[in-house]
């Protein structure tokens, strides 16, 4: 954050002034750090309706503090390139700058948790009919084993089954 000797306790304000030549000019000042922005919401705005004007001149050299959040609003309603017309003091330039030579990475947008909860129930749902299924073709294959034997009666393992009877009643 850059300071400057006047009083940082300024709040932040926007005003549009004409000039001489009939021109627009936007002016800052006041403080313009995080903590000023979060108070007066409606700067923001003010910003981005007079930032479509590219013929505005812009005057900061009113601003007393400018922090690097405040810099990087103010450069994305410029839309990410300087104006043609300002005024500024070189102390804050220097985060201007700062935002011209890297890139703003996009933050990804946040799913709302009902749709959270909606995916959640769905694969619950979904795991569900699975295992049902499965179930299903275990109950299947076990009745077609059964239906096989009670036809083919010597084809049943008797002595596999008495042997694991018996294991069992030793392993006690």
């Amino acid at each position: 954050m850059i300071d400057t000797e006047s009083s940082p306790d300024l709040p932040p304000t926007l005003a549009v002034v004409m000039q001489d030549k009939g021109q627009q000019c936007a002016r800052l000042t006041g403080s313009w750090n995080l903590r000023s922005l979060a108070k007066a919401s409606d700067l923001q705005q003010k910003i981005s309706l007079n930032a479509v004007n590219k013929t505005m001149q812009w005057d900061m050299r009113s601003v007393d503090v400018l922090d690097s959040a405040a810099a990087l609003i103010i450069w994305q309603a410029w839309g990410e390139q300087m104006p043609a017309q300002l005024q500024i003091k070189p102390e804050h330039q220097r985060l201007f700058d700062r935002w011209q030579s890297q890139s703003v990475p996009v933050a990804e947008p946040v799913v709302p948790r009902f749709s959270l909860i909606f995916n959640y129930i769905q694969q619950l749902l979904l795991a569900f009919w699975a295992q049902l299924l499965d179930l299903m073709i275990l109950l299947g294959q076990l009745a077609l084993d059964l239906g096989y034997l009670l036809g083919h009666p010597r084809d049943v393992p008797k002595t596999e089954i008495s042997i694991t009877i018996y294991d069992c009643q030793h392993c006690n």
